[in-house]
């Protein structure tokens, strides 16, 4: 069985800028700015993969942040593009830190790879001081429905867990969190897919190492036929 990880993969990267998700660096910047983070607020980089947010906020923001990731790999990789930087293998469902001790989170295209999400957002909040920010990017169906797909989806990618918006919603509510704002940035999205198929040739090359190679992948592998979208939204813990 193919055990490759789209996120652990070298694709992304390559056609990102050097990050592994739609909006790189700006988004980030933008969600600082949204949720008023300042100079010195610790935060948490939830499922940092190799650091390059946790660089981003502690080189130009000078934000204490620390990033954890459940990839030893990527975790390896970060500490050899970042020497010294605070990064450590961990499970977002269970983080290696004490009750409200960051005053922001930011989990970004990794929540859709949780195996329990909401366990995850009761983890991140755990770790939040009251009041504290949850900013979150991610995939998510825009239509609101899951649609029948044509075939399997590849493992290790965040679609595989897509939500629509209501669902997504509630699970922040559910976990203690109230949504202050839900964006769409699906440009983002398209765009990147765009270039990663430009640069792979085709759909179904560029999925066909993460489909695990089951007969359904030799015709219309892939999420064709769920409309993905990408968002940010920021949340408070409460």
């Amino acid at each position: 069985m193919n055990e490759s990880h789209f996120y652990e993969s070298d694709m992304l990267p390559r056609a990102a800028g050097g990050w592994r998700r739609p909006g790189g660096a700006e988004l980030t910047r933008k969600a600082v700015r949204l949720a008023g983070l300042r100079a010195g607020d610790a935060v948490i980089d939830v499922g940092c993969g190799s650091g390059e947010t946790v660089h981003l906020l502690r080189s130009e923001l000078a934000i204490e942040a620390v990033g954890v990731d459940i990839s030893p790999a990527l975790i390896a990789l970060g500490k050899q593009k970042f020497p010294g930087l605070p990064l450590q293998v961990g499970d977002m469902e269970k983080l290696p830190y004490g009750d409200g001790v960051f005053a922001a989170a930011l989990a970004e295209c990794v929540l859709s790879l949780a195996e329990h999400p909401h366990r995850a957002l009761a983890e991140i909040r755990r770790c939040l001081r009251p009041g504290g920010a949850l900013i979150v990017s991610d995939v998510y169906i825009r239509s609101g429905e899951q649609e029948p797909q044509a075939g399997p989806l590849p493992r290790g990618s965040c679609l595989q867990g897509a939500a629509g918006k209501r669902e997504i919603l509630e699970c922040f509510a559910a976990a203690g969190f109230l949504p202050q704002c839900f964006e769409d940035h699906t440009p983002l999205y398209k765009s990147l897919i765009a270039q990663l198929i430009m640069d792979n040739g085709s759909a179904l090359d560029f999925w066909r190492p993460f489909l695990g190679g089951s007969p359904g992948c030799r015709q219309e592998a892939g999420p064709q036929r769920r409309r993905f979208g990408y968002y940010l939204a920021l949340c408070r813990a409460v």
